[in-house]
Parts: C-alpha cells; sequence; structure tokens
C-alpha cells in the first residue's frame, strides 16, 4: 500500500476515534462519572451494553471471514471512508475505559466552587 494510500485510510480512522473521545469528554462533563460513581446498577447497564455490542461484532466478523475462498485471497477490499469513519467510532465509544481514563484526568483542571 503506497503512503498516500495508507494517509487516506488514517485520516477518516483518527476522526473516528476523535469524534468518539470528543463525545466521551462531553458525557465525562456532564456527569456521567457521577452517575456511574453513584449506581451500581448504571455501571452494570453500561458494561453488559458494550460486552454485547463486542460479542455482536465478533459473530460478524467470524461470519464474513471465509479464509479458503480463493477470489477473496490477496484481493484489495474498499471500504469507504465513511465506513472506516465508522467503524472506529463505534470501537472507541464503546471503550468504557476512556470515560474513566477522563473522569480521572479533568478534575485536576477544575474547580468545584465554578458553574459548569
Amino acid at each position: 500500500m503506497s503512503n498516500q494510500a495508507a494517509s487516506s485510510c488514517s485520516l477518516p480512522t483518527a476522526a473516528g476515534d476523535l469524534s468518539a473521545s470528543a463525545l466521551q469528554i462531553l458525557a465525562v462533563g456532564w456527569g456521567l462519572t457521577a452517575l456511574i460513581a453513584a449506581s451500581g446498577a448504571a455501571l452494570a447497564v453500561i458494561k453488559w451494553a458494550v460486552m454485547a455490542y463486542l460479542i455482536w461484532l465478533t459473530i460478524r466478523v467470524i461470519r464474513k471471514a471465509k479464509p479458503d475462498d480463493p477470489k477473496t485471497r490477496g484481493a484489495k477490499r474498499n471500504i469507504s471512508l465513511g465506513n472506516l469513519w465508522m467503524q472506529r467510532f463505534l470501537t472507541s465509544a464503546a471503550n468504557p475505559k476512556a470515560v474513566v481514563f477522563f473522569a480521572t484526568l479533568f478534575p485536576q483542571f477544575t474547580s468545584a466552587e465554578q458553574p459548569f
């Protein structure tokens, strides 16, 4: 793959990751972390929803895989830029560790006395 082709694939992927991070930052800022800390049930629902999404994604990938098909061996897949963005956005948005990271990062830069 040429450098130009690699960069054309990496830009929508990076944009999808940054879009998901921006939404997670907003969620943390609006108090998602406080809701999760106050309610064990909310954390359990989020964990089960993420787990269900990852299981669904795994099953979908396994069903699409055809390792013995000679037509697909070595063939270049044409994936749209929007599809690349969406794949990375969903993968990043489903990562609960990012929310925990932002929740531990931001309090040191904010003041509890100041309005939101």
